[in-house]
């Protein structure tokens, strides 16, 4: 049971052995260094780390104010929805229009 292993109890936990790991891109790192058939490992692509970097810091945090507004009673739900809309989906949607991916 994952809440046995990590107190979080709501994300992804790889147990193996007494390797515990309950952070989704610490998993991926782990599962392609048993087997990267595409070599998505060697791809030097600091655009990726980037897009992670917003995505799991300012984007999750924007997310969970608009998912859980009754914990943030003082912000306003369309501010929060524009703000995440400008952070990650709009330069997203621009990166888009030039190349089919986003790095």
């Amino acid at each position: 049971m994952p809440g046995n292993v990590s107190p979080k109890g709501t994300v992804p936990v790889l147990c193996i052995d007494e390797l515990v790991l309950d952070q989704s891109l610490d998993i991926m790192h782990w599962a392609l260094n048993q087997s990267d058939p595409d070599g998505w490992l060697r791809v030097d692509c600091a655009q990726a780390r980037i897009w992670i970097d917003k995505n799991d810091g300012p984007f999750k945090t924007l997310l969970d104010r608009y998912k859980y507004p009754n914990r943030y009673p003082d912000l306003i739900q369309a501010e929060v929805l524009n703000a995440a809309l400008d952070l990650m989906f709009k330069p997203m949607e621009k990166a888009l229009e030039s190349s089919p991916f986003l790095c």
